[in-house]
């Protein structure tokens, strides 16, 4: 058994580390608890369907045990224990395989993130798209929002703009201001001259379409999930490093583009499909 201890980030973060820890479960045929996804999960089919509830645990019963439980799954002292019994994971930031992870008659403690599994990741991910796929409410909203778009261009780019923590997030290092999208959006448009390309545009700030693009553009529907789901439905994402963007190009199977260096031409090729972080 595998027991989370804290929160990895924020949606993106935490959709791929739950996801890595599940493929391992998968394989292994072990238990895995997770009570720190209830911000999100309401949004999952597979959270509130609770598929493979035996195996994959999100609650351990009533929301009072579930904040007892957590409570001291954060003690030091209970981490302390299993480190001193070696049984605590414990990572830094730092990309930490788990491919040789089995907790057959064992209680880990798992606490940090960016821990990977790639060769179950990709062995499982269709199960882990099922389980993430978003409840049908969302996905009416999704449906909603992009099925007139569909039908009026060939083409359609979701953009991804992200700002607020960004300022800060090394050193606003991918924090871009408008100009740099505007250009980036007219390098694709370049590319796929001929066609009738839309653009949306998905961003934790009030952003004006018209900024962006004179004409075709769009701001996406506003809730986070409707915003990360409809990306994964445009034929090309762009944006900078981000497991929001990785994510939606996992789950919908489409191309990534990310703004490491925007002094970089954009081109076609160099979308490439993310499967994880």
């Amino acid at each position: 058994m595998i027991i989370f201890t804290d929160k990895t980030g924020q949606l993106g973060n935490q959709l791929f580390e739950f996801s890595t820890f599940i493929t391992n479960s998968l394989e292994n045929n072990t238990i895995l608890v997770n009570l720190f996804f209830s911000e999100y999960g309401k949004y999952f089919k597979g959270y509130t369907e609770k598929i493979l509830h035996n195996q994959i645990r999100t609650t351990l019963g009533p929301n009072i045990i579930n904040k007892l439980i957590i409570r001291l799954l954060q003690l030091k002292v209970t981490q302390r224990l299993y480190q001193k019994i070696g049984n605590h994971l414990n990572s830094s930031g730092v990309h930490s395989s788990i491919d040789n992870l089995n907790s057959h008659g064992k209680i880990i403690l798992k606490s940090g993130s960016w821990y990977t599994s790639f060769s179950t990741f990709y062995k499982h991910s269709q199960f882990i798209r099922d389980y993430f796929t978003p409840i049908n409410e969302r996905l009416e909203e999704i449906e909603l929002f992009i099925k007139p778009l569909r039908q009026k261009y060939d083409i359609l780019i979701g953009l991804h703009i992200r700002r607020g923590d960004y300022k800060t997030f090394l050193n606003g290092k991918f924090y871009y201001e408008n100009e740099i999208y505007r250009k980036k959006i007219e390098e694709i448009k370049n590319c796929l001259n001929g066609l009738a390309v839309g653009i949306i545009i998905c961003s934790n700030d009030e952003i004006n379409a018209k900024d962006i693009s004179e004409k075709d553009a769009y701001n996406g529907p506003g809730h986070f999930i409707d915003d990360m789901y409809t990306l994964a439905n445009c034929d090309y994402i762009i944006g900078p490093p981000s497991t929001f963007t990785m994510w939606a190009s996992f789950y919908g199977q489409k191309p990534l583009y990310k703004i490491e260096n925007p002094n970089l031409e954009v081109k076609l090729q160099d979308f490439k499909i993310d499967y994880g972080y």
